[in-house]
C-alpha cells in the first residue's frame, strides 16, 4: 500500500513537472511573438547603455542589424542634443519608472526619424538588471499631419485671398488708370517723378494680387502625361541667367500626371529662389531620378544657407526675408505640390547652401489620397 502511494505521487509530481514545462514552453512563445512579431521596434539595454536584444521591426527603424546595434551604446543614433535627456530618463526607468518621451534617432543611411519611445524597467527577483523599450515610429504620422495643417493654411489663405483680390483689384484698375493719364500730362516735370513711384508700386500691389488669386484658384486641376525633364527645360527659359544651372536629368523621357503650366511654375519659383541665394559666380544643380516607385527632383544652391531657427517659418503665408517681396512663393509651391499628391521638403544648413526636394509617387498611396481629398473639401 505504502509502495502504491509512493508510486502515485511519483507520477503526479511528474505531471506537474510537465505540465510546468507546457506552461513555460507557452509562456515563452507568447513572449517571443511579443517581441520578435510585434510591429513596432522592441529592444532590451543593459545598464551599460548596450543593446542585448532587438527585434526585426527595431532593425528597420534604424537600418542596422541586432549584430552591428549589439556592438555599440544605443546614444550612438541619438542627436547630440538629446543625449543629456535620454540618459536621465535611463536613469529613472533604472528606479523602477516607466517614461514615455519622444526621442529623434538617426536612421543608418543618414536621415532622422521621429520616435514615440516606452521605457519599461525589466527586473527579475525583484531587482532592476534591464529596460525593455517599445519604439513607435510617428515620421509618418508627424508627416501627416503636417500635410493636414499645411492643408487647412493653404484652404485658409485662398479663401481670404479670393476675396482681397477682388475688392483691390478694382479700385487699384481705377488709380492705376488715373497715374498714366496724368504721367503724359506731367511727364517732364518733378511731378512725373511721383508718378512713376505710384505706377511702380501699383503694379506691385498688383503683383501681389496675381500671387493671390493663385492660391484661390479653384482645385479642379486638368492633369495629363508631361515628360517632366522637357518641363524644367522650359521652366528654365524663363530665367535670365541659364548659364548657373547644372542639370542631371535622364536622357529618356520622365512621364507623370500634372498640370504642365503649374509644375513649370513650381520649378521656376524654386530656382529662382535658389538663384537669388548664390552670388554671381555660383552655381545651382538640378536634378531628376526614378527610385523606388517615385520620382525624385532636388534643387540645390551653394548660398549661405538659412539658419535653423527660421527653418519652421518656411512656406508660412506673407512670411520672407527678402525685401519687396510679398511671401507668397513658397506657399504657392507648397500648394502646387500637394495638388499633385506630391512631398517637398527643405533642407538647409547656414553656411553650406540649401537643398529643396521634391517627391511625387508614381502610384497615389490611398493614405495620401485621403488627405488630398480632405484638404479640398
Amino acid at each position: 500500500m505504502v509502495v502504491l502511494i509512493l508510486y502515485i505521487l511519483e507520477q503526479m509530481d511528474q505531471k506537474k513537472i510537465v505540465q510546468q514545462r507546457i506552461d513555460l514552453l507557452e509562456s515563452e512563445h507568447r513572449y517571443n511573438s511579443l517581441f520578435d512579431l510585434n510591429p513596432e521596434g522592441v529592444f532590451v539595454i543593459g545598464p551599460d547603455r548596450n543593446f542585448i536584444k532587438a527585434n526585426s521591426s527595431l532593425e528597420q527603424i534604424t537600418g542596422y542589424t541586432f549584430q552591428e546595434l549589439s556592438r555599440m551604446p544605443y546614444t550612438h543614433l541619438l542627436k547630440e542634443d538629446q543625449i543629456k535627456t535620454s540618459l536621465k530618463n535611463l536613469e529613472r526607468v533604472m528606479q523602477g519608472e516607466t517614461v514615455k518621451h519622444p526621442l529623434t534617432i538617426f536612421h543608418k543611411d543618414g536621415h532622422e526619424v521621429e520616435l514615440e519611445i516606452t521605457s519599461i524597467p525589466f527586473s527579475i527577483k525583484n531587482t532592476i538588471t534591464a529596460v525593455i523599450g517599445i519604439a513607435k515610429d510617428m515620421t509618418a504620422l508627424n508627416e501627416a499631419q503636417e500635410f493636414k495643417q499645411r492643408a487647412q493654411t493653404l484652404a485658409s489663405v485662398g479663401e481670404l485671398a479670393a476675396g482681397l483680390a477682388h475688392e483691390i483689384r478694382n479700385p487699384l484698375t481705377s488709380i492705376n488708370g488715373f497715374a498714366q493719364l496724368f504721367q503724359t500730362q506731367y511727364a517732364k516735370e518733378e511731378t512725373g517723378h511721383f508718378i512713376r513711384i505710384m505706377l511702380k508700386e501699383t503694379e506691385r500691389i498688383n503683383f501681389i494680387i496675381s500671387q493671390l488669386m493663385i492660391l484661390a484658384r479653384p482645385h479642379m486641376i486638368i492633369k495629363q502625361q508631361h515628360d517632366l525633364t522637357r518641363v524644367l527645360h522650359r521652366s528654365f527659359e524663363f530665367l535670365e541667367n541659364q548659364d548657373t544651372i547644372q542639370v542631371d536629368l535622364p536622357k529618356t523621357p520622365v512621364y507623370y500626371m500634372c498640370e504642365e503650366n503649374l509644375m513649370t511654375q513650381l520649378f521656376l519659383n524654386l530656382c529662382k529662389n535658389a538663384l537669388e541665394a548664390i552670388p554671381a559666380t555660383g552655381k545651382i544643380s538640378v536634378s531628376l531620378k526614378e527610385v523606388n516607385e517615385s520620382i525624385t527632383i532636388s534643387i540645390t544652391d551653394h548660398g549661405p544657407g538659412i539658419p535653423e531657427d527660421l527653418m519652421p517659418m518656411l512656406g508660412q503665408p506673407f512670411y520672407t526675408t527678402k525685401e519687396g517681396n510679398p511671401g507668397l512663393g513658397l506657399l504657392i509651391c507648397y500648394q502646387i505640390v500637394q495638388h499633385h499628391e506630391g512631398k517637398m521638403t527643405i533642407e538647409s544648413k547656414e553656411g553650406f547652401g540649401t537643398t529643396v526636394s521634391l517627391e511625387f509617387p508614381m502610384h497615389v498611396t490611398n493614405e495620401r489620397r485621403k488627405l488630398y481629398e480632405a484638404s479640398i473639401i
